[in-house]
């Protein structure tokens, strides 16, 4: 899709400038060959398509059949919950040493990846599926729900009134990468908006 639609654009910029190499030719040679080849605001999607196929493949060479929800296995508590949001946040911050903020690199040559973010979205992605093995959301409690959804709206209410307020009254206390300690406080607060409002929704 992320093809179709920005392939497209970018052939209709390329006609509207004098271009006159057929659509076809134009997607080979100049667009999914050349360095222009962009799926814009769906580079998300192929992100989950990515997963998805990795998935795929690890469950037909390792032999694992579908899980069956249901399984009345243990429910990770408030202990197991700060602690996958802690280690959340460490791996972000080493990751944000290399790769800031805003940094895009292309996997595969073509998926455009914010590496700052992936451990965010690959994790996410991965206890997703441990979920729905051990049907985490029919099962977990409301309290613990309850519970994480006010730290994520609390950490998130924070970083919205941060940013509104004038900058000049408040110390400069985040960064998008690097070794600063800011960028390690905004490594964790990010962590805890969103296993926060992930575990409360």
């Amino acid at each position: 899709v992320g093809l179709g639609v920005f392939g497209l654009i970018a052939y209709l910029d390329y006609r509207g400038a004098g271009g006159t190499v057929p659509l076809w030719s134009f997607y080979v040679r100049d667009y999914i060959g050349g360095p222009q080849v962009d799926l814009g605001h769906l580079w998300f999607v192929a992100h989950l398509l990515v997963y998805t196929c990795a998935y795929a493949l690890w469950r037909r060479i390792s032999g694992q059949r579908s899980p069956v929800a249901g399984r009345a296995d243990r429910l990770p508590g408030h202990r197991a919950i700060l602690t996958y949001a802690l280690a959340l946040a460490a791996v972000t911050y080493v990751v944000r040493l290399w790769y800031p903020i805003d940094r895009w690199e292309r996997v595969l040559g073509i998926i455009p990846a914010e590496v700052a973010h992936v451990p965010q979205y690959l994790s996410l992605f991965i206890i997703g599926l441990v979920a729905a093995h051990h049907d985490w959301l029919r099962r977990l409690p409301a309290a613990t729900g309850m519970t994480w959804l006010g730290i994520g709206l609390g950490a998130a209410a924070l970083r919205y009134a941060y940013s509104l307020w004038p900058t000049e009254r408040l110390p400069r206390i985040i960064a998008q990468g690097g070794s600063d300690w800011r960028s390690l406080a905004w490594s964790t607060w990010e962590a805890f908006i969103c296993v926060g409002l992930c575990v409360g929704l």
